[in-house]
């Protein structure tokens, strides 16, 4: 007799491991082969979220360490910004822990938005405050500029469509009730 539990769960587990790598896996590669921050940006920001609404925090913050590795051996990042790297992968953190912690709380589609649009000010704010401290300190004046300007409002703006993009990707597949 087939046990029916056991089946479920075993489905559950393939889904979820399936996920897993492939976000995982668009994480890691993605960064190897795009080098612009405005299309990276937002692709790695959604796999965050994505993540985090699909797997969990745990495997969301394991997936949020990875492109910033990558991104600086890849050359994405600057070598002069290795830095910033545990800030960077910190900023991923605060995003996943508010996103998760807004939208648990209401799980509706009108909290995805708080949560994103928080996630992404937090985010953006730590980032650019954490980054300026290390540019004042390691960096000379005239790359400060475009670390700031790296770090500040162009990643406010590709945490906001990564969220659309996620956005649109969770309601193809009715993840919204």
């Amino acid at each position: 007799m087939i046990n029916y539990q056991e089946t479920a769960l075993n489905k559950i587990e393939v889904s979820w491991w399936t996920q897993f790598l492939t976000l995982s896996f668009l994480a890691i590669a993605l960064p190897f082969f795009i080098h612009q921050q405005l299309i990276t940006g937002p692709i790695i920001n959604a796999i965050l979220i994505l993540s985090v609404l699909l797997l969990g925090v745990r495997a969301a913050v394991l997936i949020a360490l990875l492109p910033s590795l990558i991104a600086l051996s890849s050359g994405l990042l600057p070598a002069s910004l290795a830095p910033a790297v545990p800030f960077i992968m910190l900023s991923n953190i605060i995003l996943i822990l508010v996103v998760d912690g807004i939208y648990r709380f209401q799980p509706r589609e009108t909290y995805y938005w708080k949560g994103l649009c928080l996630g992404a000010g937090f985010k953006a704010l730590f980032l650019f405050l954490s980054t300026s401290l290390i540019a004042q300190l390691l960096i000379n004046q005239q790359l400060m500029d475009a670390v700031i300007k790296m770090m500040g409002w162009a990643q406010l703006a590709t945490v906001l469509a990564g969220g659309l993009l996620a956005w649109l990707i969770l309601k193809s597949v009715k993840y919204f009730k």
